[in-house]
């Protein structure tokens, strides 16, 4: 399963795999990284002040900035919606914000 973690508007995390099909042909894994992949690349593209860490199947955004912020937000909006595609591969941990 892929956790999606937001303790709060300047953090995004996302660990795990999904498991939804074999390896390669996973729609929801590469649904999750499409998202994942776009808003890192989004804040590295536009300099926007953040520390991105990228491993196999993890990523860790912190925001230093507030446009960073808008940026996590999105792609927040785009995994809220694959999780509630797919409640069984993707779980969203999100504190009120």
């Amino acid at each position: 399963m892929v956790v999606v973690r937001v303790p709060d508007a300047w953090t995004l995390e996302i660990n795990g795999h999904a498991d939804a099909g074999e390896k390669g042909g996973d729609i929801v894994c590469a649904g999750v990284s499409a998202v994942a992949m776009s808003v890192a690349g989004a804040i590295e593209d536009r300099r926007l002040d953040a520390h991105i860490r990228i491993d196999e199947g993890y990523l860790l955004i912190r925001a230093e900035e507030t446009a960073a912020c808008f940026v996590i937000a999105t792609a927040v909006s785009g995994l809220k919606r694959i999780a509630a595609q797919y409640p069984d591969h993707v779980r969203i941990e999100e504190e009120k914000i």
